[in-house]
């Protein structure tokens, strides 16, 4: 959430509720592939094992 504060949650660009709500899921996304991206550069700084990017679930 104090991401999402950050990049503009306060204040939104647009006047409408459904306007403020696809801006703030669009910097969610936004915030998401930049974690997702930082974590996939750390671990490509060494090996990456089989399963490790993204390990499946069952």
């Amino acid at each position: 959430m104090s991401e999402l504060t950050r990049h503009g949650g306060r204040k939104g660009r647009y006047r409408g509720k459904l306007k403020i709500r696809w801006q703030m899921i669009m910097v969610a996304i936004n915030n998401n592939i930049k974690v997702i991206m930082k974590h996939i550069s750390k671990i490509s700084n060494r090996q990456i094992k089989k399963g490790e990017v993204c390990p499946k679930t069952a």
